[in-house]
């Protein structure tokens, strides 16, 4: 216990964890930039966006156009520097089919369909639109959709994907689900094709090969078996093990 004798003095001082935490500034001089890939329970990515900052900032992140944030709980990211890119997952928002319900679109001739696309265009980016033909994003190559329904503006046909989100017929080939072993004819080494039936390198596979297919296409009639991402076997060309 402390007893204060009256007429002496007492100095007052500050004490200081030696553990304090460092004041963050801001300048050009120190900050850090970070990705932001938007990604769909496919894990694949549907937008990205840059933000810039401190290192350990906690900034609050935008789900984009068509898209919510899968969790309500993590709308944020925090800035590192070890991890330059990051992943927020997001969800398509769900909103029933402006053609089911019968407002305005510019699609025409609704019919449900069932099957199964993947995405393939000579552009970097191949647009997905909603019933107005607004492109709400852009998706690569190689990206495999369910289509659920098919409509027509100006002669040209859209295949829905999503609930209102749909892309061009041309911009994708339909293909079915297989999963068998061929090889190639004892005879001769076979040329490589590419999803649309056109020959896309000048290597050719040795005679009796074999490979595993998980998909066929059909091309004026003629099927066409996928062995690598981009590489397609014409069926003339093999036979099943």
């Amino acid at each position: 216990m402390f007893q204060f004798v009256e007429g002496s003095t007492c100095k007052l001082v500050d004490i200081k964890s030696t553990h304090s935490k460092p004041t963050k500034t801001f300048n050009g001089n120190n900050t850090i930039k970070n990705v932001v890939h938007f990604m769909n329970k496919q894990d694949r990515q549907v937008g990205q966006t840059e933000l810039t900052g401190v290192a350990g900032t906690k900034i609050k992140v935008q789900a984009p156009q068509g898209f919510a944030l899968a969790s309500k709980l993590w709308d944020f990211i925090i800035l590192s520097t070890s991890e330059p890119d990051q992943k927020i997952y997001v969800d398509a928002l769900k909103q029933a089919s402006p053609l089911q319900q019968g407002t305005a679109s510019l699609l025409t001739n609704y019919t449900i369909v069932h099957g199964h696309v993947t995405t393939y265009s000579e552009k970097h980016a191949i647009a997905v639109y909603d019933s107005q033909l607004h492109n709400i994003y852009t998706v690569g190559n190689n990206y495999d959709c369910k289509v659920i329904g098919s409509g027509f503006y100006d002669n040209v046909r859209f295949l829905q994907i999503a609930q209102d989100a749909w892309i061009k017929a041309t911009d994708v080939f339909e293909y079915q689900p297989i999963d068998i072993k061929i090889k190639a004819t004892s005879d001769r080494a076979i040329p490589i094709y590419d999803c649309r039936g056109r020959v896309i390198s000048r290597n050719k596979l040795e005679p009796n090969s074999a490979w595993y297919t998980d998909r066929v296409v059909y091309v004026a009639n003629v099927p066409y078996f996928r062995v690598t991402d981009v590489y397609w076997l014409c069926g003339n060309d093999i036979l099943e093990v």
